[in-house]
């Protein structure tokens, strides 16, 4: 998405250099992931990522209100809950689709709302693994609010949330 940096990706990227960093990961956990693993990054320009920060926030004002467990009760089929549920969520993944908005400016739309760590760790793996094999540059991060690979493991492993519920 930032043009820029597409371009200097797509010129360096090979099938060579792809495969190793699949091997890599291969080799580094044991483990050959079963899915296809994406051949680039998403590089997110940085009105993009104020608008998904935004949304974000959005969405915890309305998760985190008192009440809205109560109010959102009816929601989750009988057959679908799970016993011993805790109050609130360790983890909460927002999967959101990028669409173009009135005037043409890219618009996060929520699709997914996820309340388990299906992807972080994989998030921050690939992502290390593109910059340890393309040449990323180095004021180009994947973390956000100051995490660096082993604040944000830790700070997940912890079950660390955006905000804590009111």
């Amino acid at each position: 998405m930032i043009a820029a940096l597409r371009k200097a990706f797509n010129e360096q990227f090979t099938p060579l250099k792809y495969q190793q960093l699949v091997d890599d990961i291969e080799v580094t956990y044991s483990h050959r992931p079963t899915f296809r693993v994406a051949e680039t990054p998403v590089f997110v320009p940085h009105a993009l990522k104020e608008r998904l920060l935004e949304a974000i926030e959005q969405i915890l004002d309305t998760l985190l209100q008192p009440g809205f467990k109560a109010l959102s009760e009816s929601a989750i089929p009988e057959h679908l809950r799970v016993p011993g549920e805790s109050p609130h969520t360790t983890f909460l993944q927002l999967d959101f689709g990028i669409c173009l908005d009135e005037n043409g400016d890219y618009i996060p739309q929520l699709v997914e709302l996820q309340g388990f760590p299906s992807l972080y760790f994989w998030q921050d793996t690939v992502a290390n693994m593109y910059r340890k094999h393309f040449s990323i540059p180095s004021d180009i991060h994947h973390h956000f609010n100051g995490l660096n690979s082993e604040t944000y493991r830790g700070s997940y492993a912890q079950g660390h949330i955006w905000r804590q519920p009111a």
